[in-house]
């Protein structure tokens, strides 16, 4: 197999992923309109802006831990 090919089949594997993980991010999206309004911006913040967890955290004046535990659960 050439290298080239090789090349092509992890490039289309990669967009696959993209487009595979900005769908997920979308749905959270769409799903978070019927959380509280603080919850639906932090998870907007997140998935949709693409600010960090560490980055709001500071702004928020959280740790980073607490609030990447309250994001995780929110996307349960």
């Amino acid at each position: 197999m050439s290298t080239a090919l090789i090349a092509d089949r992890a490039t289309v594997r990669d967009d696959r992923r993209r487009i595979e993980r900005r769908a997920a991010a979308d749905r959270l999206v769409d799903l978070a309109q019927h959380l509280a309004p603080a919850d639906r911006t932090l998870i907007e913040a997140i998935y949709r802006d693409g600010r960090s967890v560490a980055e709001l955290a500071r702004l928020m004046g959280v740790p980073r831990r607490t609030l990447q535990s309250r994001v995780a659960a929110l996307v349960r």
